[in-house]
């Protein structure tokens, strides 16, 4: 999960910077692109957060 989630937000910005460097299309495009990978990075910050709070609370409960 974690692994797909970083290569699809490496895939946004490259596609991002592409069509910047490149013009290809529009910088609307690449700002699409920008975004995409900024949420895909978000959502996994949170994910791990998420993961790292759940093993926290099990090393409580257990110790």
């Amino acid at each position: 999960m974690m692994r797909s989630a970083l290569i699809l937000t490496v895939g946004c910005w490259t596609l991002a910077a592409g069509c910047y460097f490149l013009d290809i299309d529009s910088w609307l495009m690449a700002a699409g692109a920008w975004l995409a990978g900024m949420v895909c990075w978000l959502f996994t910050l949170r994910y791990q957060l998420n993961r790292q709070q759940t093993i926290n609370i099990r090393q409580h409960k257990s110790g």
